[in-house]
């Protein structure tokens, strides 16, 4: 990390490609709430409304896009709401009614075409397995039961129902699903689900269809398999295709991949899936480690490991990749605080491994937090042959001065208020607070080194790095008084 502290000592000032996007001043019960990003279209979106000391709730009035552009799009704008979630295509939306002291009685959407239902009951909605908002496309929102109308639902005994909920009309249909095969999923070798069911992730995909994931893993953490099971919302199974990785040095270590979103068997975190939209191209990824003997909580990542298939499971390459970090990745951590997760875009494959900090008890009031060996890598392959992209430069390892300054979010009605969170900073920088995935982005970027040089507070400054596949949104705010957004072109 002195090298990347010396960059900023170094590198001089001069004119850089960023545009400032929008620059604006909090104002009383029209500040800025929430960011939101759309990966699908690279634009911004901003929440505005009002912050309450003694409430986690915040009312919000309006809602903004923006591109890089500057295009602003006035997205939302009428009665209070809080807590909105957006399609994958961040096209729709479903947020409830506002409310200082629960968690809201009524929702809406607010559709593509520009439309708005009313709000509708939540005691209304069936309690359907794996009913989440974020199952919800520009037309459905679905959920799973069993053959009693339950969403506590058995793979094993119980047979399989999709509800499919019109966002417009709002009318339900129920359709019975060809389930996964089960004896695929309780071999004698194999790792037993934590929980008394086996779960399941499951996934809108484009064109009106979804996903159903399960997988199964071995007893000595070397060989899994992905099973991918692809319908439409008729409930026609489409295609039933299985996924193997068999690890050639170490074993399957835990992470916080996100495969275990809408699941709970700890065990979905050892790995996860990406699907490239484009040419259905499925990746496996995950990191791997040292024995699994108690590991479970506890582990020393070496590397990462990517297998790459065609749609019907046909093993294109495998790439098995050791990390030489003895002062951060390779030392012994709980495995919660290991964020790990990766995306195709224009040819490349972007790999992102945080470490964060992680609440590992809760006593007497006080959390303690275990925030040592924090680092964020980047590791960028080409998707066609899965060959390391090698910067010209040396990276850095993670001996870093990322040190945690900002108290740890989401436990007090105060730090749910807050516009940006920033938890890391640099010994040069140390007025400001970056997110988890920002020092790996600084890293690579020349242009933001220089900008952050010429940043310079009395107060802490918090800013929000987001990568794109056009450049880098950078978003900074005290959260007090101003905001800013920019972006840097690649």
């Amino acid at each position: 990390m002195k090298k990347l502290l010396s960059l900023f000592l170094l590198t001089p000032l001069f004119i850089t490609s960023q545009s400032i996007i929008k620059e604006d001043n909090f104002e009383k019960n029209n500040r800025p709430i929430e960011l939101h990003y759309f990966s699908k279209t690279n634009e911004i979106g901003i929440s505005y409304g009002t912050t309450y000391k003694l409430s986690t709730n915040s009312k919000i009035n309006k809602i903004i896009k923006i591109d890089k552009f500057g295009k602003e799009q006035n997205y939302y704008e009428g009665e209070s709401i809080m807590n909105p979630i957006w399609s994958s295509s961040g096209n729709t939306l479903k947020a409830s009614k506002f409310s200082a002291t629960s968690l809201g009685k009524k929702y809406l959407y607010v559709l593509s075409d520009d439309a708005k239902t009313e709000f509708r009951k939540y005691s209304d909605l069936t309690k359907s397995y794996f009913t989440s908002f974020l199952n919800f496309n520009d037309e459905f929102h679905i959920g799973f039961l069993n053959q009693n109308g339950k969403r506590n639902i058995d793979l094993e005994k119980d047979e399989l129902y999709l509800e499919k909920r019109n966002l417009k009309t709002d009318k339900i249909s129920k359709i019975k699903l060809d389930k996964p095969v089960i004896s695929e999923l309780t071999n004698k070798n194999y790792l037993k689900p934590y929980e008394s069911n086996i779960f399941f992730k499951t996934k809108l995909l484009k064109g009106n269809k979804f996903e159903i994931i399960t997988k199964a893993f071995t007893k000595d953490y070397k060989t899994s398999n992905v099973f991918r099971r692809v319908y439409d919302l008729d409930g026609n199974l489409l295609s039933n295709n299985n996924y193997k990785v068999n690890l050639a040095k170490g074993v399957m270590a835990y992470s916080k991949t996100g495969a275990d979103y809408y699941g709970y068997s700890t065990h979905d975190v050892l790995n996860n899936i990406f699907v490239d939209s484009k040419s259905n191209e499925v990746y496996v990824y995950g990191l791997y480690s040292e024995k699994p003997k108690g590991y479970r909580i506890h582990n020393k990542i070496l590397g990462y490991y990517i297998y790459k298939f065609s749609e019907d499971g046909n093993l294109i390459y495998k790439v098995q990749n050791s990390i030489n970090d003895k002062e951060g990745l390779n030392r012994k951590m709980y495995w919660k605080g290991i964020i790990s997760y990766m995306y195709v875009d224009d040819g490349k494959i972007s790999l992102f491994i945080n470490k964060i900090p992680q609440v590992i008890s809760f006593t007497n009031g006080k959390s303690q937090i275990d925030k040592s060996n924090l680092f964020s890598h980047t590791f960028n392959l080409n998707a066609l042959t899965g060959e390391r992209i090698i910067n010209k430069k040396k990276l850095p390892r993670s001996k870093t001065s990322l040190n945690f300054k900002a108290p740890l979010i989401g436990y007090t009605p105060s730090d749910f208020n807050r516009f940006l969170d920033g938890a890391y900073t640099e010994r040069t920088l140390r007025k400001l607070r970056f997110n988890a995935s920002a020092p790996a982005i600084i890293r690579e970027n020349d242009n933001i080194k220089s900008y952050l040089k010429s940043l310079i507070s009395r107060t802490i400054i918090n800013i929000h790095l987001i990568k794109s596949s056009e450049g880098v949104w950078f978003i900074e705010s005290d959260n007090k008084k101003y905001y800013k957004v920019l972006f840097f072109e690649n």
